[in-house]
Parts: structure tokens; sequence; C-alpha cells
């Protein structure tokens, strides 16, 4: 591989792997925001499930306009995006108002998946792309597997509102 994708290869790999902790540290952080906020494990169930269904719309909607829309445009709408709607949580703890922004948050993040592919098919050589994907596919899943070590310490250091922080900055920061 060049240098170039190289480089590239590992920025995709560290978005996605902020794009992962971003998806899940809400649930990884539930059982302190149920405590915290008072609220029943059934309507904080709902904006979960309204998360998952918001990113599924958005992976269909966002592949669409992935082959249209500059992909790093798209990635930075997403991830400002979602460091916002994480630092509106930590703000704004109603649960109607959690809802929105994680349904909100979860439809960005559906924009980072077909930016990827985008620049990948792109800027990566047609004999490295799969080899190139594969990496970024392993940083997801580190990034899934680290949330679940990088809430509990977001929760040490200030329950669960320090954890929208942490997740937000890494958004900011990628």
């Amino acid at each position: 591989m060049k240098r170039k994708e190289v480089k590239l290869v590992v920025f995709m790999g560290i978005l996605y792997f902020v794009c992962q902790v971003s998806r899940a540290d809400l649930g990884a952080a539930l059982v302190d925001l149920i405590a915290d906020l008072q609220l029943r494990k059934e309507r904080i169930s709902i904006v979960l499930t309204g998360g998952y269904i918001s990113h599924a719309v958005g992976m269909f909607v966002n592949s669409l306009l992935a082959d249209r829309r500059d992909p790093r445009r798209m990635i930075c709408i997403a991830l400002f995006g979602a460091a916002a709607a994480h630092i509106g949580i930590r703000l704004f703890p109603a649960l109607p108002v959690i809802a929105v922004l994680w349904c909100l948050c979860s439809y960005l993040q559906s924009m980072i998946w077909p930016s990827v592919l985008k620049l990948a098919e792109a800027n990566i050589s047609p004999e490295h792309r799969s080899s190139a994907m594969n990496l970024v596919s392993v940083a997801q899943h580190a990034g899934s597997l680290s949330c679940y070590l990088i809430v509990p310490a977001g929760l040490r250091l200030g329950g669960w509102r320090a954890v929208m922080l942490i997740t937000a900055s890494a958004c900011l920061a990628c």
C-alpha cells in the first residue's frame, strides 16, 4: 500500500472506532442513567430502539446520498452532529429530549459507513481495498469492545454525564 493509502486506512479505522463507541455508549451507561434520572426501564428502552431504527433508515438513505455528496463533508456533519447530540443529552436530561437527540445521533452516524466506502473507492487501489476495509472492520469491533471499558471509566469519573462528554470530545477530536 502507498503511504497515502495507509494514512487513510488509519484515519478510517480511528473514525469507525470512535463512531462505534459513540453509538454504544448510551446503552453501556444505561444503568447509571436510569438510576440518576429515575426512569423506568421500559421507557428508556424505547429510546434505544428508536436509535436502532433511525440508524437502519439512515443507512439506506445515506447510502443513496453518499453517491451524490462529498464523503468528507458527510463525515464532518456526522461527527459534529453526534458530538452535539451527546452534549445535548448531557445538558438536557429529559426523556423526550434524550429520545430525539439519540435518534438524531443514530441517523447521523449512519452517514459514516457509506462515506468511508466512498473514500476507499476513490483513494485506495482495488487490490488493497478489501484488506483496508477488513482493518476498518477490526477497528469497529475494537470500538465496540472498548466502549465497555471506556464507559465504566467515565462512570467512575463523573457518571453518565461524563461519558457523554468524553464521547462528544472524541467525536470532535476525530
